[in-house]
């Protein structure tokens, strides 16, 4: 009897913890597609969400570029009416001038020949002073379509920076001459020797492009004359730190580099203990011995 009450009790367990374990199971999966469905929901609204917004800046985008664009045309156009404006004023000022410049010659010449004349002296000199101003309307008028008040005007329909370079045109106007020789003297050199250097070019024939050609061969010598279509380098350093950064099919070596300075020796020892292969080596130095010691690691 107690046997039976015990495996009723072990059974009701067990059968227990299986019904939780399926009613879990099965609302976890409820939960999971509930869940599954609302992301699913908002996935969808924020793709539409992000393709109405992108609609939204193209649109914005089009409707600055067309009030950029309308906004320049009448730029354009008021310029344009303000200079003609200007030029027939300078048109008409001109014509004063002139006219005015006859009568003041005549004031003039009358007040030199009779400088006690009191009334000469009075009209020369009130007529001097209406002809200046007419001389200076003249020259306001000429200013207006002037370069440089075009460029004043240029840099206020800008951005800050426009108007900051046109401000402090002075220091770049300084600095000019100096970015011009240095791009003539340095920068163009530079890209000249970097553009020759994949070519084959001796100074009498047009130059032949040979790729990497010249970059896979490696002169190294203290005096002699480089050869064409090699890299070069006059001292140990230099060769090492070549051969560090790329692979050469040919080295040519000499064996002294200079007084109290790295030989050709001490490069293919460097070779050897960093196991850097380089297919033919060759030795083009007439010390004896330095050949014969640098011959033991080819």
């Amino acid at each position: 009897m107690e046997l039976n009450v015990i495996l009723y009790i072990v059974f009701s367990v067990i059968f227990a913890l299986i019904a939780f374990s399926i009613i879990r199971y099965i609302m976890k999966n409820k939960k999971l597609d509930r869940l599954h469905g609302i992301t699913s929901e908002n996935k969808q609204e924020r793709r539409e969400k992000a393709a109405q917004e992108r609609a939204e800046k193209v649109t914005q985008k089009q409707e600055l570029r067309a009030a950029i664009k309308a906004k320049k045309a009448e730029w354009k156009a008021e310029d344009k009416a303000n200079d003609e404006q200007v030029k027939a004023n300078i048109e008409v000022l001109k014509k004063e001038v002139a006219e005015s410049q006859v009568k003041y010659d005549e004031l003039k010449e009358a007040y030199y020949a009779d400088k006690e004349n009191e009334e000469k002296a009075e009209a020369y000199y009130e007529y001097a002073k209406g002809h200046e101003r007419l001389v200076q309307k003249l020259r306001i008028e000429k200013d207006r379509i002037s370069l440089n008040r075009k460029m004043d005007r240029w840099s206020k329909r800008g951005g800050r920076l426009r108007r900051e370079l046109y401000i402090k045109r002075q220091y770049y106007y300084l600095v000019a001459p100096y970015t011009v020789l240095f791009f003539i003297f340095t920068v163009l050199p530079v890209l000249i020797s970097l553009v020759l250097s994949f070519s084959y070019f001796n100074l009498l024939e047009f130059p032949k492009f040979v790729g990497w050609e010249n970059y896979m061969r490696l002169f190294v010598d203290d005096t002699r004359e480089f050869p064409n279509g090699y890299q070069c380098c006059r001292d140990a350093n230099t060769a090492i730190t070549l051969l560090s950064v790329m692979k050469f099919e040919h080295i040519s070596l000499d064996y002294s580099l200079g007084k109290d300075r790295k030989t050709g020796l001490d490069i293919l020892i460097w070779m050897k203990e960093h196991d850097v292969f380089v297919p033919e080596i060759n030795i083009h130095s007439n010390n004896i011995i330095g050949v014969e010691k640098m011959r033991k690691y080819c």
